[in-house]
Formats: structure tokens, C-alpha cells, sequence
């Protein structure tokens, strides 16, 4: 098998879990999630806390699996290998993949999981009304794009013109635009789980069924005791806000393989928290540690404890999205104009902004991070050299502020800041809105957002909610289209609304060649664009990751994909 480094992750709870008994817990394993779960629907999801449950209730025709850590390394590496399908072939061309599904894939309450599950499946990610933020994955399949905007558009798409045909129950054959070497990570993603159908059509919203039998359904679908998965685990308890219970899925085919019983994803956005939920013994993995805490952690090794803190460089950017909207309640976006957003970048220490998360994060310029290399399908490395950080440049900024008809910050408005709390944002924002306040005159407005109600928010796109957003992103898989995807018009999660033809025909023209070279020069022209001339995002520092996971905890090794795979996962 290839190998592969992919993916890709409140005060209440803490009051709770001090009155626990730790002999008296019903587990095998608990980690902290952060926020809530948005949704349980692999089809919607997006965010990394979201589609690590997932991972654990789904499983698609490919999974991922944790290597563990080399000699002399401390992180582990992503692959991805078979799932649900067995076995699979790829034509010569690099075209077409048959996926040979297990005789024993089974839904979780014992009916096969077939062929035509995965082409539905994929069928409602490709109807505009499901919402799946990651909709244009599926659009490197052969007439996936045009099955799309013709429903988008009101008319009924022919499903001969899909690339995706099931010749029978355990045999899934897709035909792709053009070779795309990282197409099997993309079938381990949540976006092409399967999901089960006659579950989701007794909760059919009435009158919303459209061409190929998709609609819209209501979400008791997802409820304990009703979900029907295909995962190694199976939902036994949800608590809105406190925790999420999964146990162990007796009719997953590689059932005998799964060591825990049961697991428990606690619900703490807090990281102080979440770090005395572990320090007390009711939690054995946190994503994340409270900065003074890795710093001085990272300061005076000798002071740990024992080997349960681990910083990954991990493959994600922190970063600000502007609001690129061209106009909100009957007035002007400010935002709109890439002369303000250039300004508000160029007004940016980014060095002085990563030193306020206390660990020193490596600074960004460039949306995808730097270091990674692509492969054809003959296995030839390709690296990605994306744009270098620009050096603050605060007259130039004023320069062009003044030419976009904003002098000294005149006329901008009040300048909503929007971000989500708990995690340290609070302290970037307070930064950014000091610096912009200094060099701009602009009348930066704070608007502190709780974790679930932030991404409501985003959606919303509206300038009365916020002008810039914090943001952040982690790749799906190793290759720059995972963040340059996100800008692109039609982009579910192009939550920036920025839009310019240029920028599409450059990355749609990268999706549709198979040479790598050529590839990289036009992800680098479009990132050039994007990013930095007309600035839809302020990218600030790619992520160091720090965690903390219990040395008696085996298979939860760090990766820089911020992966953890359950079913692997088991104490010594």
C-alpha cells in the first residue's frame, strides 16, 4: 500500500467531571473535543472537531490509519488504506477505480452495506439543498461539477453522465475528470462516507424530494438509538454540550479489531477546563493545551512529568478572512474594495501577532502551508512553494487606504471583528484590533462569538454580524487544492464570499492536469492572487499543536494532520 501523510480535529463540564468517580466510569477512553458537534451528518460537516466523531461512525471505501512514530521521531504519520472496500483497481490512464466492496461490510444494524449506499450517498453530497460545505470534492468525478450546478440551476441532471456506476452490490466503479493522485485519500474523507437510506427517508421533510429520489431531511435521523452507521463505533448518548458516548459497533467487519468498548467525547470549548479534567484523571487525550501552559512546558523540559506532552507542526493556517460582500442593509462594504483588505494585511506584524499566543508559531504569508510535496501516479515528488510573508509595510497600507477613499480610517465605520471565544482568540483579536486601531484609524469593534454560534455567523456572511473573521484551516488532504478550494465562487465554505473568475480558471485549470509542475505553478498563481494582491484572507502563523494524551494510551499518536483514528486507539 502507498503510503501517504495526509488529514486532516464549558465551566459546567468542569464542575461535573470534579464530582466523577473516576473507578465508577463506564469507559475505556475519554478526549475532549472542544465545542459541540454541529452536526452528525458526514455530508455537512466541515470543522475538525466534527469529523473526528465521524471518523468513528463512518468508515468509507477507504480509511485512514495512525503509523507510529519512526525511531528518533515523536509523530506519527498518516496512511490511508482499505476499508470498506477490500481491494480496488486503477486503469491505466489513472481514470477509473473500481472499489471491491467486503462481503461482511455491515450497517450497524446488520444489513450489508452495498454499492448503490455509496452512489446515493455521493448523489446527495451533489444536491445543492444538502448544504455539504464539501460539495466540489466530488466534482473531480466525471461530471460531478455539471450534475451540480444543473441542479443548482433547477433542472434534472442525467445520472448517465456521472461518473460513478455500480455494475452490482459490491462494486463501485468512478471515472474521474483527470488522474488525481490523491483520489483514494478523498474516499477515506467524511465527505464520501456512505450513509443509510431508507434511515434518512423516514425523516424525508415532505414535498422536498427531488430528481434521483434526494431531499431534505429532518436531523432526528441522528438521534441516539436511531442512528444507523457503518463505523466502527455506534451512538449511544449525546448530552448537548457536555458530552457524546459512542460503543463499540458489533456488526462492523473488523469488529474483532477494535479494542475499546467505549469511548466518551467531552464537549469543553475551555481549555483551563479541559486541562483540569485531564490533570483530575477524567480525561486521557486534549488537542489542544492552554499556551502559558506549553510555554512553559516547552521552556523547562525537565519539569515535566512524564511523556504525555507532545507540539506537532501541524498542517493547518491560523488566519482572518475578510467579508468581501459588495454590499450589506442598502450600504457600502468597505471590504469589498481589495485596496482596503491589502491595507489592513499590509498594516500586520505578523510576527508580533504570533508571539502573542506565547509559543511562538512559525508566521504565515501563504494560506497553504509551506513543506509539502505531491506525487504523480508514478510517484514522483512534487513540492508546493507557495507565496513568502510580506514584511509589514504601514505607509503603503495608509497609501492605499487613501486611495480606496478611506483616509486615516474616515468614512470605514465601525469594523466588527468577529471571533470565536476560549482558545486564545480572544488575546490575537485584541492585537490585530490595537494594531489597526494604530496604524489605520480604524474603529475596530470586538464581537466575541460562542464557538457554535461563530460558525451560524460565518454562514450568515452579513457585515451587521462581522467585517473580518478568525479562521482557521487544517487539509483534508496533501495537496494545496484542500486550501485553495476554499476561495473558489461556488465553495461551500468560501465563508469570505470572495469571487473572482481568475482565481477559479486558475484552480480549475490545475484540478483538470495531470502534470504536477504545472500543477504547482498554478495553484502559486492563484494563491498569489488570492491571498496576497487582493488579500480575501489575512493568513497569521501555521499551527504548532499541542497536545497532551496519557502514556498508557497507544495508537492516538500526534500527527500533523491532527488525526486521531479510533479504532486503533487502546491502553497497555
Amino acid at each position: 500500500m502507498h503510503r501517504l501523510v495526509l488529514i486532516a480535529c464549558g465551566a459546567a463540564i468542569a464542575v461535573a467531571l470534579q464530582g466523577a468517580d473516576p473507578d465508577a466510569r463506564p469507559v475505556d477512553f475519554v478526549f475532549n473535543n472542544g465545542p459541540e458537534v454541529n452536526s452528525l451528518d458526514p455530508h455537512v460537516i466541515s470543522w475538525k472537531h466534527d469529523i473526528r466523531v465521524a471518523n468513528g461512525l463512518f468508515e468509507g471505501l477507504m480509511a485512514f490509519r495512525i503509523l507510529p512514530p519512526e525511531p528518533g521521531e515523536s509523530q506519527g504519520q498518516l496512511a490511508v488504506g482499505p476499508g470498506v472496500a477490500e481491494r480496488f483497481e486503477v486503469s491505466p490512464d489513472g481514470r477509473t477505480y473500481s472499489f471491491h466492496l467486503r462481503p461482511d461490510a455491515r450497517w450497524s444494524n446488520g444489513e450489508p452495506v452495498t454499492a448503490r449506499d455509496f452512489a446515493w450517498s455521493w448523489q446527495r453530497v451533489l444536491t445543492p439543498a444538502t448544504g455539504a460545505d464539501y460539495a466540489s470534492l466530488l466534482f473531480v468525478i466525471q461530471g460531478g461539477r455539471a450534475y451540480y450546478e444543473a441542479l443548482a440551476a433547477g433542472r434534472s441532471p442525467s445520472l448517465d453522465a456521472l461518473g460513478i456506476e455500480t455494475p452490482d452490490e459490491r462494486t463501485v466503479v468512478v471515472t474521474l475528470e483527470a488522474p488525481t493522485a490523491y483520489f483514494l485519500e478523498l474516499t477515506a474523507f467524511a465527505t464520501f462516507f456512505p450513509v443509510y437510506r431508507p434511515l434518512l427517508e423516514r425523516f424525508t421533510v415532505e414535498g422536498t424530494v427531488g430528481p434521483n429520489g434526494v431531499g431534505r431531511y429532518d436531523g432526528g435521523w441522528m438521534r441516539p438509538g436511531v442512528l444507523v452507521s457503518n463505523g466502527p463505533f455506534v451512538l449511544q448518548s449525546h448530552r448537548f454540550k457536555r458530552d457524546l458516548v459512542m460503543v463499540r459497533n458489533a456488526h462492523y467487519w473488523d469488529a474483532d479489531n477494535v479494542w475499546l468498548r467505549q469511548v466518551t467525547a467531552l464537549a469543553i470549548s475551555d481549555q483551563n477546563a479541559a486541562l483540569h479534567a485531564y490533570e483530575t484523571g477524567q480525561c486521557d487525550w486534549l488537542d489542544s493545551v492552554p499556551a502559558s501552559v506549553a510555554r512553559a512546558l516547552l521552556e523547562r523540559p525537565a519539569e515535566r512529568r512524564g511523556e504525555d506532552f507532545h507540539r506537532v507542526m501541524a498542517f493547518g493556517t491560523y488566519f482572518y478572512r475578510f467579508n468581501c460582500q459588495p454590499t450589506a442593509d442598502g450600504r457600502a462594504n468597505p471590504f469589498a474594495d481589495p485596496r482596503v483588505r491589502r491595507a489592513f494585511s499590509l498594516a500586520v506584524d505578523r510576527v508580533d501577532v504570533a508571539r502573542v499566543t506565547g509559543v511562538q508559531p512559525p508566521v504565515a504569508g501563504s494560506l497553504v502551508p509551506p513543506g509539502l510535496v505531491v506525487y504523480n501516479t508514478a510517484g514522483e515528488p512534487f513540492e508546493y512553494v507557495p507565496p513568502p510573508p510580506e514584511e509589514p509595510n504601514v505607509a503603503e497600507a495608509r497609501r492605499l487606504l487613501a486611495e480606496a477613499g478611506y483616509a486615516d480610517g474616515a468614512d470605514l465605520g465601525p469594523v466588527r471583528l468577529m471571533f470565536n471565544t476560549g482558545y486564545g482568540h480572544e488575546l490575537i483579536a485584541q492585537r490585530l484590533a490595537a494594531i489597526w486601531r494604530q496604524t489605520l484609524g480604524a474603529d475596530v469593534v470586538l464581537v466575541p462569538k460562542d464557538p457554535n454560534a461563530f460558525g451560524e455567523a460565518l454562514k450568515q456572511k452579513t457585515h451587521k454580524e462581522w467585517h473580518l473573521g478568525r479562521g482557521s484551516w487544517f487539509g483534508d488532504y496533501r495537496d494545496p487544492s484542500t486550501f485553495l478550494d476554499m476561495l473558489m465562487t461556488a465553495s461551500g465554505n468560501n465563508d469570505s464570499s470572495y469571487s473572482n473568475p481568475e482565481y477559479d480558471r486558475l484552480v480549475a485549470a490545475a484540478a483538470a492536469t495531470d502534470d504536477q509542475a504545472r500543477r504547482m505553478e498554478l495553484f502559486r498563481q492563484a494563491e498569489t492572487l488570492g491571498i496576497v494582491q487582493e488579500a480575501a484572507l489575512l493568513p497569521l502563523y501555521f499551527y504548532a499543536e499541542h497536545s497532551m494524551i496519557r502514556p498508557d494510551i497507544q495508537g492516538a499518536w500526534p500527527n500533523n494532520m491532527g488525526y486521531m483514528v479510533l479504532k486503533q486507539v487502546r491502553r497497555e
